[in-house]
C-alpha cells in the first residue's frame, strides 16, 4: 500500500481511537469543570468521517495511490443517483464510501457484526425521549427515522449474537439501514452547525441523549471502515454510549486495552 495511504489511515485511526477512549471536559472561566460529552466526541467523529469520505478509496487501493474524488467523477455519479443525492456532493461521496465498505463486508462477513456489535445492547430505542422537545421538523423527522432504522440494525446484531453465528451478510437491506441512519446523522449535524440547532441546545438532556446515539453510530461506521482496511478493532469499552454526567469530576483514566 502506498505510504500516503498508510500515513493517512494511521493518522485518522489514531484520532478515532483516542477520541473513543476519552471523556471531554471544559473549564468555565468563572470556575467549575463540566462534561462536554457527547457533543465534542460527535464533532470529532464527524470530522474524521468527513476526512475519510473525501477520498475515492476503491481507486486509491486499486492504484495504490491516495486519490481524491474528481469533479468529473462526481458529475458522472450524480447522474445515477436520486434527486436528493444530486443536490449535495457530500451525500454522493458518503454513498460511494458505503459501497466501498459493502464490498469489503462481502469478502469478510465478520466485519459488519464486529463493527456494529455494540448496537445489540441497546434497549430503549422506542422510548418517548427520542422526539420530546425537538422543535425543528427536519430534526424531529431525522430523529424518528434514525431510531426506527437503528432499532432494526440493533435487532439484526442481537439475532446474530443469540444464534451464535456471528455473521451478518452485507445485503442491500442491511446497508440501506446503515445509509438511512447516516443520512439522519448528517441532517442533524447540518442543523447543529448550519441550521436550527445551536450548541446551546445541546444542554437539553433529551437532545444530548439523542446525540450520544448518533455519536455511537458514527463510532460503529468508522470502525467498519477501519476494519475493512485491516486496522485493529477497538476494545468493547470504547464503543459505548456516552450518557453519564461527569460534571465537576476528574476524568477517568484512558482504556489501556
Amino acid at each position: 500500500m502506498d505510504d500516503q495511504i498508510t500515513i493517512l489511515l494511521r493518522s485518522l485511526y489514531g484520532a478515532y481511537s483516542d477520541n473513543a477512549q476519552m471523556w471531554h471536559y471544559a473549564e468555565h472561566r468563572h470556575g467549575g469543570i463540566y462534561s462536554t460529552m457527547p457533543t465534542t466526541s460527535f464533532v470529532y467523529n464527524f470530522f474524521i468521517y468527513n476526512s475519510i469520505y473525501q477520498y475515492d478509496w476503491e481507486t486509491s487501493v486499486r492504484h495504490r495511490k491516495l486519490t481524491l474524488w474528481s469533479v468529473e467523477q462526481e458529475n458522472h455519479d450524480r447522474e445515477k443517483l436520486s434527486e436528493t443525492v444530486k443536490s449535495d456532493s457530500d451525500l454522493a461521496k458518503q454513498k460511494r464510501l458505503e459501497k466501498f465498505m459493502r464490498k469489503a463486508c462481502k469478502k469478510d462477513q465478520t466485519l459488519l457484526p464486529m463493527a456494529f456489535r455494540t448496537l445489540a445492547q441497546l434497549t430503549d430505542l422506542d422510548d418517548p425521549w427520542i422526539t420530546e422537545e425537538t422543535e425543528s421538523r427536519p430534526t424531529r423527522d431525522a430523529d424518528s427515522n434514525f431510531f426506527i432504522n437503528i432499532s432494526q440494525l440493533s435487532h439484526a446484531m442481537r439475532q446474530a449474537e443469540e444464534t451464535g453465528d456471528k455473521v451478518i451478510k452485507a445485503t442491500k437491506q442491511n446497508f440501506e439501514l446503515i445509509q438511512k441512519c447516516r443520512y439522519s446523522v448528517y441532517t442533524v449535524r447540518n442543523n447543529i452547525f448550519h441550521g436550527s440547532k445551536t450548541l446551546g441546545d445541546t444542554r437539553d438532556q433529551n437532545h444530548k441523549k439523542r446525540l450520544a446515539y448518533y455519536d455511537l453510530f458514527l463510532k460503529c461506521l468508522l470502525q467498519l471502515f477501519f476494519l475493512g482496511n485491516n486496522m485493529d478493532p477497538l476494545p468493547g469499552s470504547s464503543l459505548r454510549l456516552c450518557l453519564e454526567d461527569h460534571r465537576a469530576k476528574i476524568p477517568p483514566p484512558l482504556d489501556q486495552n
